[in-house]
């Protein structure tokens, strides 16, 4: 590289000749209060002045700064001077106003974190990884991160030190400052997601050495409750002051990681604890990720603790786990029910890979529900493989002895006896017989079954359940059985879920949703139902001086193997259905469906009802617990497009058949072999009564005394409870209408003596007369329903099953929990998936269960409720003649005349007929000798005629 030309370059050391002056601060200078200024940028009036200058200020003038004290509290405050533009007019302006304080005091804020429960999810998973900001005035501190939890506890104390605040020490006693605690769900990647907030004032106290307590405050996200935290918030003054006495604190404790926990002053109280789960098994679970969850296990979570189950090989097989106990041998818990932690419920599917997602959560928020103090729960589990049911050989001379649990003399009679051998082929008498006494028991047979096709005909199915209403229309179409029976039904205006006392049919296990997804479960779009899971939870304190542990309640778990189960469904009829067509009716059918199987009433709708009456009976077998959920459709018959939903109900059968009510089929008020009252269970009483005293843990029921049964310390005989003289029940207080005898079947009305009459002459004569064919008529009716009571008392069954029947009945008054549910007919509702919560009608019903019939013995046959058809009858009306008939015409002669025919018509029934007529009657007289047909359609049992009419649309 060439250079074309070149300079020196001087080096020299520069050194300052005179020193640096130096720059002084501006001093400020305190000007006279009075002599200081406002400035403006325009002179005008109204304009507004500012006290420091600026560079484009025109216009300036004097501040004069004056103290100004209220004379009275209800003075204010502001200045008030009138209008120069306007008359009776004045300017409004308020003076600038200044807060003095004297020094500071000194404070320390403690924040006490515990627990929190029920938070929104802010992970995929339904989890969270949750924190909290803590903010004080202008100072904030983090919380640790309690991973993937929805119910963190923290245990976490947070101290602000050295807090200044200017406020009167009066004033902050009566308005203690706020702490705000922010909650987030701790991402790695994006931003964290804001979960809660939570508002609260801090404790306070004059003195020393009063400490706050743990209190749940509500967690608030966008307004609405989500969750809440268990916390305190304690002041406490680190300086002399004069409201609020000094005092300091000393550290709290720390744990293996350096925090500082919460103290033993503030934390709850521990006790030494056990906590039992029977996990019984899963259900109804949702897909997760395109996958069906086929091998589920479950985790459960206590104050830090965590059991787990075994994985389900198959949830199509069997959906239960095998070893389904849990237990929680010894762990420490709050004594105070309010501290009770939270539970979490979790469930993995083990999938290829060694994969465990984790598809549905539930979390419990409080264990006092689950609280037991005694170990008498473990008699409470339902006997779920019953014995097998043998068949006692024949005897035809039963006992007669009483002491020996036979028959009394006097017990209602037997079953009949076997029928005799039919004569032989070749039409002779079989041997000892002769053939006279064989016809004339074969026409005996005939008409035995011909008035028992008339019994039956006359009461039904329909009849008790009439009887069973209240009000008119009930008492009416019961016809007479009201007076021949005493039995009834329970018509339950609810799903027998319901009704009080039987516990929601839960009392053995509790049903769990189960819950996937980010946000709450309480706001729209956020975590969804992905399943249920069943199980028990039972919680007892252990005794803390050494002594002896006390058993575990489900120690003797049964087994959860798949049943076999026959189910009859009874549908008896529909009310107030929401009408699905245009013309404001319904064509209604009902769709019964057990697991894959599907039933229907398709073919036989009701057309143009909102309140039809089905009187249909449907079977269906499956396997308990894969088939545990009936559904039941109430459909809109359409002939071209697709059939509506009108509503449908859904029946959990697995905990009918698991509850200690047994639910599976209801209790009759007698125990009938014949007729419509006929027993229609697999077991017999006393074998019922078994299995119950073995599940109570009392001991076999004796039937030693005559017409009496024993169960423990009460006493049954065939019309109830016996009272004893001490009124040792009344006083334990069962109601005394409870104890109060009923007959079991209605005793013959007592009619008062009629008075002898003193009438004379031929009036006495005439009424003699009417009086003795009306006691003739009375006669025959009083014979006649003395024969009636004799036949409805040959239907009743041994006096042992009676009386183990009593005794059933009875169950409540030995155990009060024990209540069996009984005959009924259970109203439910309908609704429909696309208008949820709103009641679509309902439907009056009932499901009988047969578990296991290889071992409990064939189900008998069902329940006839086929709806009451009309008979076909004619009534005949004939026509002799008549007389004295009103002559309105003349023939030629002048003579008053009438052509006579005779009309007739039945009330409803349109069809008119008539006579022939009687031409130029002069006399009023007719001769017809003329019959009438009018067939019509009649109920027997209800005593009305059959009446059909078009609606107004033509239907």
């Amino acid at each position: 590289m060439y250079h074309m030309c070149r300079r020196r370059r001087h080096i020299r050391t520069r050194q300052r000749s005179t020193p640096a002056k130096e720059v002084k601060p501006k001093e400020k200078t305190d000007l006279d209060p009075e002599q200081q200024w406002e400035f403006c940028k325009v002179f005008r009036t109204g304009a507004k002045y500012h006290t420091k200058e600026r560079t484009f200020d025109l216009a300036k003038r004097r501040r004069w700064l004056r103290k100004m004290i209220a004379k009275g509290a209800a003075d204010p405050p502001y200045f008030q001077f009138p209008n120069p533009d306007k008359k009776n007019d004045f300017i409004v302006e308020a003076p600038r106003t200044f807060l003095t304080f004297e020094a500071p005091l000194t404070y320390e804020v403690r924040v006490y974190l515990y627990q929190a429960r029920s938070i929104r999810s802010g992970d995929d998973s339904g989890m969270s990884d949750a924190y909290c900001r803590v903010s004080f005035q202008r100072r904030s501190q983090k919380s640790i991160m309690v991973p993937e939890s929805v119910m963190p506890t923290w245990d976490q104390t947070i101290i602000f030190e050295n807090i200044q605040l200017y406020e009167d020490p009066q004033q902050l006693l009566a308005n203690p400052p706020d702490v705000c605690i922010e909650i987030y769900d701790k991402d790695t990647i994006a931003k964290d997601d804001f979960l809660g907030r939570i508002v609260a004032p801090v404790f306070v106290h004059a003195t020393a050495g009063v400490q706050p307590f743990l209190k749940w405050y509500s967690i608030y996200y966008a307004g609405q409750p989500h969750g809440q935290l268990l916390a305190a918030f304690h002041l406490v003054a680190t300086s002399d002051n004069p409201a609020i006495k000094k005092q300091q604190l000393p550290k709290p404790p720390q744990d293996q990681q350096g925090k500082y926990i919460v103290p033993s002053g503030i934390r709850p109280e521990m006790q030494k604890t056990r906590i039992e789960v029977l996990a019984w098994g899963v259900r109804e679970m949702k897909r997760y990720q395109l996958l069906s969850v086929d091998s589920p296990s479950v985790q459960i979570e206590c104050g830090g603790n965590l059991q787990g189950t075994d994985q389900i090989q198959s949830v199509k097989k069997n959906p239960n786990f095998g070893s389904p106990l849990l237990c929680f041998e010894t762990i420490y818990l709050p004594k105070k029910k309010v501290y009770c932690p939270p539970v979490n419920i979790r469930v993995l599917d083990h999938r290829a890979f060694g994969r465990k997602p984790l598809v549905g959560l539930h979390c419990i928020e409080t264990l006092d529900k689950y609280r037991v103090s005694d170990q008498t729960l473990a008699s409470f589990l339902p006997p779920l493989a019953p014995p097998k049911r043998e068949t006692a050989p024949t005897d035809s001379s039963p006992s007669k002895d009483p002491a020996k649990g036979g028959d009394a003399p006097d017990a209602a009679p037997a079953a009949p006896a076997a029928a005799p051998a039919a004569p032989p082929a070749d039409g002779k008498a079989a041997k000892g017989t002769t053939g006279k006494e064989v016809a004339v028991t074969v026409e005996k047979k005939k008409d035995e079954e011909k008035k028992k096709e008339d019994v039956e005909e006359k009461y039904d199915w329909w009849s008790k359940f009439y009887a069973s209403l209240s009000g008119p229309e009930g008492g009416l179409k019961a016809g007479d059985y009201p007076k021949y029976y005493r039995d009834r039904l329970e018509v339950y205006p609810g799903p027998l879920e319901k009704v009080d006392g039987f516990d929601g049919l839960a009392d053995f296990l509790d049903t769990f949703q189960l819950h996937r997804g980010k946000g709450s479960r309480d706001e729209d779009g956020g975590s969804k139902e992905v399943g249920v899971f069943k199980g028990a939870i039972k919680m007892y304190p252990l005794p803390e001086d050494g002594s002896e542990e006390p058993a575990r309640i489900f120690a003797k778990a049964p087994s959860s193997s798949p049943v076999p189960v026959i189910v009859r469904v009874y549908i008896v009829q529909a009310i107030d259905l929401t009408p699905k067509d245009d013309s404001g009716k319904n064509d209604a059918y009902v769709i019964v469906q057990l697991g894959k199987k599907k039933v229907d009433s398709r073919d036989n709708y009701i057309p143009n009802e909102l309140n039809p009456v089905f009187g249909c009976f449907f079977e269906l077998e499956g396997t308990l617990p894969i088939d545990h959920q009936l559904k039941i459709q109430v459909k809109d018959y359409d002939l071209v497009s697709a059939d509506d939903l009108i509503g449908q109900t859904v029946i959990d059968l697995e905990n009918r058949y698991l509850t200690k009510h047994r639910g599976v089929i209801g209790i009759p008020d007698d125990y009938y072999t014949e007729g419509v009252n006929k027993w229609r269970d697999s077991q017999d009483p006393t074998e019922i009564l078994t299995q119950m005293l073995e599940r109570v843990g009392l001991p076999e029921a004796d039937f030693s005394d005559a017409g009496e049964v024993r169960v423990g310390s009460k006493r049954f005989d065939l019309e109830g409870l016996i009272e004893d003289e001490d009124e040792a029940d009344i006083a334990a207080g069962v109601p005394e209408a409870a104890l109060a005898k009923q007959p079991l079947v209605a005793p013959p009305a007592e009619e008062k003596p009629k008075k002898k009459s003193l009438v004379k002459g031929l009036a006495a004569k005439a009424k003699a007369s009417l009086l003795k064919s009306g006691r003739a008529d009375d006669k025959q009716r009083k014979e006649k329903e003395r024969k009636e009571r004799a036949r409805v008392a040959g239907y009743l069954g041994p006096e042992k099953e009676r009386l183990a029947l009593r005794a059933l009945q009875g169950l409540q008054f030995i155990r009060p929990e024990f209540g069996l549910v009984p005959e009924h007919v259970e109203t439910r509702p309908l609704f429909n998936p696309t208008r949820p919560n709103i009641e679509q009608g309902r439907l009056q019903m009932w499901v009988d269960m047969f578990v296991d019939p290889a071992k409990t013995g064939a189900p008998p046959p069902p329940v006839n409720i086929a709806t009451r058809k009309p008979k076909e009858y004619v009534l005949r009306v004939i026509v002799w003649n008549t007389k004295d008939v009103i002559l309105d015409e003349t023939n030629l002669f002048g003579e008053a005349m009438s052509d006579l025919y005779v009309s007739s018509w039945m009330r409803g029934i349109d069809e008119k007929q008539k006579t022939d007529v009687h031409y130029r009657s002069l006399n009023g007289e007719g001769n017809f000798n003329w019959r009438l047909v009018f067939p019509f359609q009649y109920y027997p049992a209800e005593q009305c005629l059959l009446l059909r009419k078009k609606s107004i649309s033509g239907a």
